[in-house]
């Protein structure tokens, strides 16, 4: 995965009535971390096999005793593997929950008022799945003072 790919992947998972939505800008900087962390097993994937696995194994070899190489080199494989799919799983389920946000909401309550001679804009997530009628919650909200 290449930056040009994470940024794509990004910008789709955004929906424009949710761009000033903290509770989504939280669920981007998670799926961005997450895209990062998948682009940097397959970096290490992409070593373990093909022509660059000559060199993986010869590591392996050198730093782990005869009767073990083999298992070693198997079960790093399928760990690296198994790391992508649960990469995976994780990525797919943050985008889901983004999906289902954006779903129940007609976007982010713009608030504003002035305290002190300062202006507070204050952007809050409307989305029932979030904010539950009835329901206390700490959620995020972006704040602009002026």
């Amino acid at each position: 995965m290449k930056e040009q790919d994470i940024i794509l992947e990004l910008d789709k998972a955004k929906l424009e009535k949710c761009r000033n939505c903290a509770v989504q800008c939280d669920l981007i900087h998670d799926l961005a971390d997450l895209l990062l962390k998948k682009a940097a097993v397959e970096y290490c994937g992409e070593h373990l096999v093909g022509e660059d696995s000559q060199k993986f194994d010869e590591i392996i070899e050198s730093i782990v005793p005869e009767d073990y190489v083999k298992t070693v080199q198997i079960e790093t494989r399928k760990s690296v593997s198994n790391d992508l799919d649960e990469l995976d799983d994780v990525i797919q389920t943050v985008k889901d929950q983004m999906s289902d946000i954006a779903a129940s909401c007609s976007g982010p309550l713009n608030m504003k008022a002035e305290k002190n001679g300062v202006t507070y804009i204050v952007n809050v997530c409307t989305s029932t799945e979030i904010n539950a009628p009835g329901e206390h919650h700490h959620l995020p909200a972006h704040i602009k003072t002026f």
